[in-house]
């Protein structure tokens, strides 16, 4: 057990709801409300009705329900179509520091594991609150690095968060645990080859990670075996992705229950990349300050983190014309163009009828993205210089938009977002009697109310 694997299973596996602040367990209901949200609206999708049919193909049986649909699958199956639900309309959760989406892995990973083993409420919250946590701090021990190496540490460390869940939920013991945490190593993958063409295996990625965490859990439970020293081993996780290097590993378990980082995530307003969010608001700024229109722009320059231009403008041709709502979602071009002419960026803002409008395409080709090497490592900056057809030059900074860490949605926010997505999956008369069982989730015997509250 002398590995971070162990430290880390011995912790949760003691973790009670008890020994989580209030503020904590508060924020969980939170952000558990959002994902459920955006799981049911990602069931509006083409890739939606492609993941759920792979899903009961992949994994067929009646454990776990896919949500939105309602049908019945396989734990690991229902898992690989839930969490890609969760991120299929890049409107999940993100942690600024970690640079991860946590909850679409772990939820999906414990709300599948939750119902194969009948587990109650409490319990699953428990778990949730655990694996979040967990998920944050590796993030946080090397934010920026998986990126750089060409990897989205949603689909790599979301399989690690989603397989010490889904053991959390099924009460494996610590060596089983440590088991599941190596097989779970092993299959941790994704590749960001997709932010340049728009296609649909980022949205996979935290699917895969819920899979692969609740099988890892399954796998281990029935004696098999993983690397006790998985993660941080001479050819481990970090080494095996990051390059051997001086890995901070005891940052990890740095003041581990006391203080927390999962309430770090951030809950987003716009269904698109959360690095865009920032130029988003700085428009609807200038719109609304300097009454500034579509029409009376000569040139847009975002100057941008460099570490943030491959994601979301390179390459320059792809990403100022995408075809897709994968493309257009990651694209500071289109975002920008968007929100200056249709004056908000909602589910709607990336329909087919939008991603073709042409005056969309034609103000996106006025935009310059250039290096900003002075952007906060959190990237939670705005920064558009917008020279005008007459002459005038407008500029504006906005360092914490809504929806960033010291700006967050507040839980009306959510609220509002939460029904928005349940009545755009035609779940609306559904809204209310979800929002009362996860406000009461550590009462409920059995995690299937709510599952099922989130279904036709």
């Amino acid at each position: 057990m002398d590995s971070l694997s162990g430290t880390l299973a011995r912790w949760i596996c003691d973790l009670d709801l008890a020994d989580i602040p209030a503020a904590v367990v508060d924020d969980a209901r939170l952000h558990l409300t959002d994902t459920l949200g955006v799981m049911v609206a990602g069931s509006v999708s083409e890739t939606g009705r492609a993941v759920r049919a792979a899903a009961l193909r992949i994994g067929p049986g009646d454990a776990a329900r896919i949500l939105g649909f309602g049908d019945r699958a396989a734990a690991a199956g229902a898992a690989i179509a839930n969490g890609t639900l969760a991120h299929v309309h890049d409107y999940d959760d993100t942690h600024s520091e970690a640079r991860i989406h946590i909850s679409a892995p772990v939820v999906t990973a414990a709300l599948a594991a939750g119902q194969a083993v009948r587990a109650n409420g409490r319990t699953v919250l428990t778990a949730i609150i655990a694996g979040s946590e967990l998920t944050a701090r590796l993030g946080a021990m090397t934010p920026g690095a998986f990126h750089n190496h060409g990897y989205h540490p949603t689909g790599v460390l979301g399989t690690i968060g989603a397989a010490f869940t889904a053991s959390k939920v099924m009460g494996l013991a610590p060596p089983q645990m440590q088991n599941a945490i190596g097989i779970a190593a092993s299959q941790a993958a994704g590749i960001a080859e997709s932010f340049s063409d728009g296609t649909w295996t980022k949205r996979l990625h935290a699917g895969w990670a819920a899979h692969c965490g609740v099988a890892a859990a399954t796998l281990a439970d029935s004696g098999f075996t993983g690397p006790v020293k998985a993660l941080d081993g001479a050819r481990g996780l970090f080494n095996a992705h990051l390059g051997k290097a001086d890995h901070s590993y005891a940052r990890v378990t740095e003041g581990l229950g006391t203080h927390w980082l999962c309430t770090g995530s951030s809950c987003k307003p716009y269904p698109c990349g959360h690095l865009i969010h920032a130029y988003i608001e700085g428009v609807y700024g200038l719109r609304e300050e300097a009454l500034l229109n579509a029409r009376e722009v000569k040139t847009i320059t975002c100057p941008v983190a460099p570490w943030v231009m491959p994601m979301v403008c390179e390459p320059r041709a792809d990403k100022v014309a995408p075809t897709t709502e994968a493309q257009a979602k990651i694209s500071l071009y289109y975002c920008i163009a968007a929100a200056m002419l249709l004056n908000r960026i909602d589910l709607a803002a990336f329909t087919p009828q939008a991603i073709a409008d042409p005056r969309i395409a034609e103000l996106a080709q006025k935009i310059v993205c250039t290096p900003d090497p002075d952007a906060p490592e959190d990237q939670t900056k705005g920064w558009l210089i917008v020279h005008t057809v007459d002459g005038r030059k407008l500029e504006t900074v906005l360092t914490h938009p809504l929806g960033s860490p010291r700006n967050p949605m507040t839980a009306d926010d959510v609220a509002r977002k939460f029904t928005d997505n349940m009545a755009f999956a035609n779940l609306k008369d559904n809204a209310a009697q979800v929002q009362d069982l996860v406000a009461r989730i550590e009462a409920l015997p059995s995690i299937d109310t709510l599952v099922g509250a989130c279904c036709p």
